[in-house]
């Protein structure tokens, strides 16, 4: 007995002109693997940001220009940038997760606490303060 596609839309076949072609339209197919696709996605830029902050010289193009943006309006703050985008990377490849508990809350919370106390600190060391 075949097993059940659970991403295909329920519509008629009369209003669902793919099936009458033998195609699924291309955002259906690739339904299943967008978590996948978007957490490769997220590691990939994340990797691109951490190239064009820490060595601009190996870089040109857009993704110069991506590592200029970064360190001129967040400064320190760019650092965080692909930290938080391999995070996001490695989260959405990990599995499904039922629902988010209380203790996601308090993590979330002290991490944003170190993200912040950690500018202060790269600011202090940089000589941002006079």
């Amino acid at each position: 007995m075949p097993s059940p596609v659970w991403y295909k839309r329920s519509l008629p076949p009369e209003a669902n002109p793919s099936e009458e072609h033998g195609s699924m339209d291309w955002l259906t197919r690739f339904a299943p693997y967008g978590r996948d696709i978007g957490g490769v996605l997220c590691l990939a830029l994340g990797l691109m940001t951490v190239v064009a902050l820490w060595f601009p010289g190996a870089t040109s193009g857009l993704l110069a220009a991506w590592g200029r943006f970064l360190r001129l309006w967040l400064g320190w703050g760019a650092v965080w940038v692909p930290v938080v985008l391999f995070w996001l990377g490695a989260s959405a490849l990990q599995p499904k997760r039922e629902k988010l508990g209380v203790l996601f809350w308090g993590r979330f919370l002290a991490l944003e606490l170190c993200a912040l106390f950690s500018l202060a600190l790269l600011s202090a060391l940089g000589g941002g303060i006079h």
